[in-house]
């Protein structure tokens, strides 16, 4: 979450590469902090924001 709050429009695929794993691991971990209410994605795929809610 880390790189989330240093750029909250990063997407899964720079994510993986600046943290060096796969980019199955990081949508993943993305659906478990959605889940657990840590994480929401705002606005579009292409265009929306990262917003870490606790």
């Amino acid at each position: 979450m880390l790189e989330i709050s240093k750029d909250n429009k990063i997407t899964v695929e720079t994510l993986a590469d600046k943290i060096g794993v796969s980019e199955s691991y990081i949508e993943k971990t993305i659906k478990k902090l959605k889940e657990e209410k840590y994480l929401e994605r705002t606005g579009s795929n292409k265009n929306g924001a990262w917003k870490i809610l606790k």
